[in-house]
């Protein structure tokens, strides 16, 4: 398995390389493990399957509590996909999303919310009202205004979909 050989010939700290990654697997086992991952083709840098594969070993590495790592990854990732797919592609939004996702995870809640906030704005636009990416982003505004103590304000945000302030 692959757990098993990173055990086998990798010591924790050490970075594990994977030029063929496929769905991931290899790097998030490696950070699971202690491990660093570097696992993205290298020559083929724009290709779609290497910014999935990025977006993956950034997502396992804030699961691995990485955070700030994972968010430098991500803002990497998001210039290469804003320059090869251009800022309303579908894949960039999700960058975006996961960004400021990251942030929060990261203790920079207003950051993560004012991004969130923007993002929503283009996905309405791009996406439209009832997109189920729309409406996780409409959530996520309101969930981290909540943990940012924004009570209020997380209650009359568009995440809170059916319920107003004359619903108190």
């Amino acid at each position: 398995t692959i757990e098993r050989c990173i055990r086998l010939w990798s010591n924790p700290g050490e970075t594990i390389l994977d030029p063929f990654t496929g769905i991931g697997s290899t790097g998030h086992e490696a950070i699971r493990l202690g491990r660093r991952a570097l696992d993205w083709t290298t020559d083929r840098p724009d290709d779609s399957d290497t910014f999935i594969t990025r977006n993956s070993v950034a997502f396992w590495l804030g699961k691995a509590g990485q955070a700030k790592e994972a968010v430098a990854q991500l803002e990497v990732l998001l210039g290469d996909r804003l320059r090869v797919l251009g800022p309303d592609h579908p894949d960039t939004l999700i960058t975006r999303n996961n960004v400021a996702s990251l942030l929060g995870e990261e203790g920079r809640v207003d950051e993560a919310v004012a991004q969130f906030e923007v993002l929503l704005v283009d996905q309405v636009r791009v996406l439209g009202s009832d997109h189920p990416d729309t409406l996780a982003t409409r959530h996520n505004v309101a969930f981290w205004l909540g943990k940012a103590g924004q009570v209020d304000e997380a209650y009359e945000s568009p995440g809170v979909v059916g319920f107003g302030s004359t619903a108190r």
